[in-house]
């Protein structure tokens, strides 16, 4: 499997999941503007945690209580990953193509059962 691009979009989803769970704890709901949450020479830019801001899609509720979000990799393999109600995260999303949001599409799994291709470097 072409594997390039797998650590940053994973780290840059993760480093996403951190800000929006700190957004949740600080406000009360979700964030829903990467590019102020992460500006040019923001702390997530400067230790490259947040390397694919651009490529990443992100989708908050109308009520600010749920987000998702996804990004591609080098190849056509996507992560996509997910919160809801101050939980950090609490799905994620790996293969092929882009996923629909996590109450739409099967293929979104919880912490337990998280897909391998999220782990390792």
């Amino acid at each position: 499997m072409d594997k390039r691009g797998f650590v940053q979009t994973r780290d840059s989803l993760r480093w996403l999941a951190i800000r929006e769970g700190n957004e949740h704890r600080q406000r009360g709901v979700y964030r829903d503007d990467l590019e102020a949450m992460f500006p040019e020479r923001g702390v997530g830019m400067i230790a490259g945690g947040m390397t694919r801001r651009d490529d990443i899609r992100l989708a908050v509720a109308a009520d600010c209580q749920s987000w998702w979000a996804w990004a591609k990799s080098d190849s056509d393999f996507c992560f996509g990953i997910a919160g809801a109600e101050g939980v950090v995260t609490n799905s994620y999303y790996a293969g092929v193509g882009p996923p629909g949001s996590p109450d739409a599409d099967a293929r979104w799994t919880d912490d337990i059962d998280r897909p391998p291709d999220w782990s390792g470097e």
